[in-house]
């Protein structure tokens, strides 16, 4: 039988869960750019601007409290209104 050694992240001061995915995490991020790898907030995650229709604009403006949920690919995030 073979095992896949795992990498489990904890806040040290909490002892709260970071990720039980670290060591993918660590092989997608070899620099340690986003280490310790916590989640992303929703916020975080639509940063930035999108295409609607042929205008970017800033996704978050589009929320406004009219999404009702999102879907989310390898390449696209789209905002269900």
């Amino acid at each position: 039988m073979r095992v896949t050694p795992t990498l489990v992240l904890l806040d040290g001061p909490t002892g709260k869960l970071i990720t039980t995915n670290g060591r993918d995490a660590l092989s997608e991020d070899l620099q340690g750019n986003d280490f310790p790898w916590r989640l992303k907030s929703v916020d975080e995650i639509l940063a930035g601007e999108v295409l609607k229709g042929t205008e970017s604009v800033d996704c978050r403006s589009l929320l406004d409290g009219n999404v009702k949920g999102f879907y989310f690919s390898a390449h696209w995030v789209i905002c269900l209104m």
